[in-house]
């Protein structure tokens, strides 16, 4: 590979991908992980690169999360449980 061919992005993404020391470990639906791989996969990242970003953007201010409030209503489908029951099920 020519040093002087690669993209800024894929010298970012390797940065990322090869100096960061730390894992994390969280419970997510199985469908949800598979799309967002195979999302991930068709613009060329890794989706560990893609969480990275968000985790980086979510600490700076820049990622909003008022979309839990949307996910826990479908998480009750309806039903009458708790905010913490639909929190357990969404793997908050």
């Amino acid at each position: 590979m020519d040093l002087y061919k690669v993209s800024i992005d894929t010298v970012y993404i390797w940065y990322i991908l090869y100096t960061m020391n730390t894992k994390m470990i969280f419970n997510i639906d199985q469908k949800v992980k598979k799309a967002a791989q195979k999302k991930a996969g068709s613009q060329g990242i890794p989706l560990s690169a893609v969480l990275n970003f968000a985790t980086r953007a979510y600490v700076r201010g820049e990622l909003d999360v008022d979309i839990v409030a949307r996910d826990i209503a479908e998480a009750r489908h309806g039903k009458k449980i708790s905010a913490n029951v639909a929190r357990h099920q969404l793997g908050l």
